[in-house]
């Protein structure tokens, strides 16, 4: 008894015309782009007349995001899926994050705006002074300029582009800007470039330096940097970073207090100085050559002056400075260097009174007699005492 067995060849789409391979081709990728539109909730599940299927609230034939739909119920069947999908991967990526979220979708043609978010965002919404604001600017862009009717020609580009206009969208963020804190701001301006840009807007930074530390600063800053011509549009983000990382380093440090209102960007020069006098191979001599080049950065050049001021000062007040330098004889020597060269009274009496128990006595006596040399006897007596207490 014989028995067959007959192959039945795989399909090799290879081996069809040309035509059919293009087809083929094109209802795989047709497969393959509905199903990718149902995961991410594009498509609304709607099917058209003769099996074709259509993407939600788009014309038929359309392949375009922003294709223009004539039809106004198809627009609000389409605006309101749209809304509704929105709000379900909001509410999903609220719970997977941890994150307060806020959807905010506004139409274009009208200026409406729909809003949806989690508690906090809702209360905010609706609280009176915001609804109020958002209320008086939506109401004066109607009077003032009506929305023109929808031209296919038209272009969409700023017709006048050294007038800033403030959308309601751009308002509305700017809003939730001056309610949060430095963390929040900063975790606020990472969603996306155009919340960055409102929210690097220098007056919720000014105003969070105001709350941060004492108002009574902002006004110092702003006479610091009016002394080298620079007038408004200062860059709070840096200068509050600057004195977040000076509180951070050094708490408390009240080394040049009196000099905030005199010299621009203390905060990132203090962080400087600081760092020099903790250096015990430092010279003190590069602390006048740090704060000339401070001041040569806002157009002040040969500032030698307002450096020996500013040396002078640091020397007035050991009991700040003492707290990043130590009461030893590497300490001496160091301010020994720095006194022979620039014969500054405030170091002498410093080495003479504060530190002259760091060292043997004869180089205290020297040091005297040096001073005595450079300075009249009134304003050597007392230490002259001090060192035959020794």
């Amino acid at each position: 008894m014989e028995t067959s067995t007959a192959l039945v060849p795989l399909f090799d789409p290879t081996q069809l015309p040309p035509e059919s391979q293009r087809l083929l081709q094109l209802a795989k990728r047709e497969v393959q782009l509905k199903d990718s539109e149902i995961d991410a909730g594009i498509n609304s599940g709607d099917d058209e007349a003769g099996g074709r299927f259509r993407k939600r609230g788009r014309p038929l034939g359309s392949k375009t995001l922003d294709s223009y739909i004539q039809d106004p119920k198809a627009r609000r069947k389409y605006f309101s899926k749209r809304i509704r999908g929105i709000q379900q991967q909001a509410h999903k990526f609220s719970v997977a994050t941890g994150c307060h979220i806020l959807v905010v979708a506004i139409q274009g043609e009208s200026g409406g705006l729909h809003h949806c978010g989690t508690p906090p965002f809702e209360r905010f919404i609706r609280d009176e002074q915001v609804a109020g604001v958002m209320y008086n600017y939506m109401m004066e862009q109607d009077t003032e300029a009506p929305m023109p009717g929808y031209n296919e020609n038209s272009s969409w580009a700023p017709q006048n582009t050294t007038e800033i206009v403030e959308t309601p969208e751009e308002l509305l963020v700017t809003l939730i800007a001056s309610k949060l804190d430095t963390k929040h701001l900063c975790i606020g301006s990472q969603v996306c470039r155009a919340w960055r840009v409102c929210f690097y807007q220098p007056s919720h930074w000014r105003q969070l330096f105001g709350i941060e530390f004492h108002p009574s600063e902002i006004e110092q800053v702003e006479q610091a940097f009016a002394r080298v011509g620079v007038h408004g549009n200062l860059d709070w983000r840096a200068l509050l970073r600057d004195r977040y990382l000076l509180e951070k380093a050094h708490p408390g440090c009240g080394l040049l207090s009196k000099f905030r209102p005199r010299v621009p960007g203390l905060d990132s020069l203090l962080m400087m100085l600081v760092s020099a006098l903790q250096d015990p191979n430092e010279r003190v001599e590069s602390l006048r050559w740090t704060i000339v080049e401070h001041f040569s950065l806002f157009g002040m050049h040969e500032a030698w002056q307002e450096a020996d001021e500013m040396i002078s000062d640091l020397f007035a007040e050991p009991e700040h400075l003492f707290k990043y330098v130590a009461t030893n004889a590497r300490t001496f020597d160091r301010f020994e260097q720095y006194a022979y060269m620039f014969h500054n009274w405030h170091v002498y009496h410093l080495l003479l009174t504060a530190l002259h128990n760091t060292v043997p006595k004869y180089r205290t006596e020297a040091l005297l007699a040096r001073a005595k040399m450079v300075f009249q006897e009134e304003h050597t007596s007392e230490w002259t005492q001090k060192v035959a207490e020794l």
